[in-house]
């Protein structure tokens, strides 16, 4: 039987950020169907409306969706239009504001999953469309998913 031992670098040594790992990759929830929105702003709300609203309306392919996956300018334009549209003052957003948002948007079914659990769904728009924005609410912040059903490994 043959040991290695491997000293890795302390703390300070300059290898970049410190990696910070979600709630949700703590409890072994690491999927692809989450789109994360990367900047932690007052407006994370709304650019995961607007961002999966690209997704629903033009495919995981079109040029606009992939651009707002980015963070480009058209997410945050897009979303400060959205806030316009319904009314909803910049800043965190609640259920009130989750309403005035699936009012704005009338064909669509915004549905937002918590993700402490016991995973709920905390918030579904009336509307049963087939042009669902899902959303998944994380400590305050928002992100798009894909598939709650892919994201919480079941069928």
């Amino acid at each position: 039987m043959e040991t290695t031992f491997i000293q890795t670098p302390g703390p300070g040594s300059g290898h970049g950020k410190r990696y910070r790992p979600s709630k949700a990759a703590v409890r072994g929830i690491v999927k692809r169907s989450r789109v994360t929105i990367q900047k932690k702003d007052q407006l994370c709300c709304a650019r995961a409306i607007v961002t999966m609203k690209a997704r629903v309306d033009g495919g995981s392919t079109d040029a606009d969706y992939k651009n707002m996956l980015r963070g480009r300018p058209i997410q945050t334009n897009r979303a400060k239009e959205l806030h316009r549209l319904a009314n909803v003052p910049e800043g965190p957003c609640g259920l009130k504001e989750l309403d005035m948002f699936q009012a704005a948007l009338p064909g669509y079914q915004i549905k937002v999953l918590s993700i402490d659990p016991p995973h709920m769904i905390i918030y579904a728009g009336p509307v049963d469309s087939d042009k669902r924005i899902l959303l998944i609410k994380e400590d305050g912040h928002y992100d798009g998913c894909n598939s709650f059903g892919r994201f919480l490994n079941k069928s």
